[in-house]
């Protein structure tokens, strides 16, 4: 997979988990489920934002292992920067990345 294949995913990611995390807020409170169904939509909330971290980590930079490396619009991933903002090492987005375990 590519950064901006990376970058189109965490995307999905984060429209996905806000709005779960506000559906799941008003249905919980309107249907009047308690403080258990929030704190388990707090706890899903937080585990989608721990995924999405990781996958933001696969995209780091190599030189230096920088993560802000997405462009963000409204709080949202759109994309992938040319170039590393700390180093200014050329990212190629478009590029098939190794992940290293």
């Amino acid at each position: 997979m590519s950064r901006n294949d990376y970058a189109k995913r965490i995307r999905r990611l984060e429209i996905f988990s806000s709005l779960f995390m506000i559906i799941g807020t008003l249905i919980t409170l309107y249907l009047g489920f308690g403080l258990y169904a929030l704190l388990l939509i707090l706890v899903i909330y937080i585990i989608t934002q721990v995924v999405n971290y990781r996958l933001m980590k696969k995209c780091r930079c190599p030189k230096c292992g920088n993560v802000d490396v997405f462009t963000k619009h409204l709080g949202f991933t759109t994309g992938v920067k040319e170039q590393c903002p700390n180093c200014h090492y050329k990212l190629h987005p478009d590029q098939k990345i190794s992940i290293k375990k």
